[in-house]
């Protein structure tokens, strides 16, 4: 019985502790972003995303608009269950390339800005954003479905040896 128990032990806590997956991002926001003259805005846009996939964007710049096939995959971090800290986009077309930079975190509250040539940052005061709509959270994860199986598994053997011995 002590020998049972020697393994079992361990491969409860491991079931408990394993992570299911990394931080998924869900929700949609849209933006301004001006250069230097907070009241001016150069230039608008918005993006969805769907467990850290992007499913619509749009960036308009100048005339122009980079949309959905212009943009590469989101890298969007959460660093605590309860808060979103980084959402970065970039892409670009012959037109020219974008990167923007929203560090989200309350502390930081930090912007980065390249459009087509044209860059500037917050810290600097040369850029800025303002979140028109802000609907983004972090999906929780859902139990490991191996580790649960695997536990369900010893379950079934414990209880048939168990069964056999009486």
């Amino acid at each position: 019985m002590m020998t049972r128990q020697k393994y079992l032990y361990p491969l409860i806590a491991l079931a408990f502790t394993t992570p299911a997956s990394a931080a998924m991002i869900s929700g949609s926001m849209a933006f301004d972003i001006f250069a230097s003259d907070p009241d001016t805005a150069v230039a608008q846009g918005f993006v969805d995303l769907d467990r850290n996939r992007i499913t619509d964007f749009e960036l308009t710049f100048n005339g122009h608009t980079w949309d959905l096939a212009d943009v590469d995959p989101c890298r969007c971090e959460a660093w605590s269950p309860t808060a979103l800290n980084l959402v970065v986009l970039t892409g670009g077309d012959a037109f020219g390339d974008f990167l923007l930079f929203f560090d989200l975190h309350p502390e930081h509250d930090a912007f980065q800005m390249s459009l087509a040539g044209i860059s500037g940052n917050l810290r600097d005061g040369t850029a800025g954003a303002r979140l028109t709509e802000f609907s983004l959270f972090r999906d929780v994860p859902e139990p490991g479905t191996l580790p649960l199986f695997a536990l369900a598994l010893i379950g079934l053997v414990y209880v048939r040896r168990r069964c056999a011995l009486s």
